[in-house]
């Protein structure tokens, strides 16, 4: 029983780092559709954002599970960025666009 829970603990915290990484990834976003980003800065980001990501996903397999790769763990995780994907991400544009369009009309 105790190693059940400790996988699905393991499970959850995966699922948890998705929606993170996830979330983060949207700020990334927000701060490209408020600052231009030439083609190059954009690339930088994303390979910033992506160790980021891996170094995270490496320290949850290392810290919660001694280093062993699960593939439920991993699965956790893009579950838990295809959720947040899905959802949340979703409202972010039209979001964005009505931040936009009122900062707009309070410059007239």
């Amino acid at each position: 029983m105790d190693t059940m829970y400790t996988e699905l603990s393991l499970a959850a915290a995966g699922f948890v780092l998705g929606i993170f990484l996830m979330a983060v990834y949207d700020v990334l976003r927000l701060f490209r559709f408020l600052v231009s980003h030439t083609p190059l800065w954009t690339g930088l980001e994303d390979v910033v954002y992506w160790l980021f990501s891996g170094i995270s996903c490496f320290a949850l397999l290392s810290v919660k599970n001694g280093g062993e790769v699960r593939i439920y763990i991993i699965a956790s995780v893009l579950i838990g960025m295809l959720l947040w994907d899905k959802t949340f991400s979703r409202i972010l544009p039209a979001l964005l666009k009505k931040v936009k369009k009122y900062f707009r009309m309070k410059k007239r």
